[in-house]
């Protein structure tokens, strides 16, 4: 392992344990000091890529934004195929990005943060504009487009909550059953 003296991290790694903490003990926990102790270097070299802690909590905002909705988008619109295709392709590759306890930390940090609460509410706009348009293919209207679309980021948001009352092994087979429900051509289809 390296010294403090000779361990070199670029901003990405800064970035990247601070979504770890984030993850795994909440916002209250992403500060400078603990951040500098756990990657074993001083905080000069914090100082060095970010401002401050808030310049750190803005990049960890941008990331999330770009890696777990905007790269997702391009992934998901380049992809194509069936609605379902679609839907399983964005429970995967999401779910894959940063992980769901990341999503989980995110949404309770904006719970009392405006600036996580902006994110959150741009990233939420992001994801339903792509399930409208995602619905808009199996959908007679544009209110059972948005109905669909809003029932599918409930499920993809708050599974988690309620995941332990399934068995792990059944968990992606009653995704898959929901989404193959909500991918179904409407009545006048």
């Amino acid at each position: 392992m390296a010294t403090k003296s000779t361990k070199r991290l670029d901003r990405k790694d800064w970035i990247s344990a601070a979504i770890d903490k984030l993850a795994r003990e909440g916002i209250e926990t992403v500060r400078v000091e603990p951040l500098a102790r756990d990657l074993g270097v001083t905080k000069g070299s914090f100082y060095w890529h970010f401002k401050d802690r808030r310049d750190l909590l803005v990049a960890i905002l941008d990331h999330w934004e770009r890696v777990g909705t905007l790269d997702v988008i391009d992934f998901i619109e380049t992809a194509g195929g069936s609605v379902e295709a679609q839907l399983l392709n964005l429970c995967d590759k999401a779910g894959a990005e940063l992980g769901i306890e990341v999503e989980v930390a995110l949404r309770n940090w904006a719970r009392n943060d405006a600036l996580a609460a902006e994110a959150v509410a741009r990233v939420d706009s992001k994801r339903m504009d792509l399930l409208r348009q995602i619905f808009t293919e199996v959908c007679p209207t544009p209110e059972e487009a948005e109905a669909r679309s809003w029932l599918f980021y409930s499920l993809f948001s708050a599974e988690v909550l309620i995941a332990n009352s399934a068995r792990q092994s059944s968990r992606g087979d009653l995704i898959r059953k929901c989404i193959e429900v909500l991918a179904r051509p409407g009545k006048n289809q």
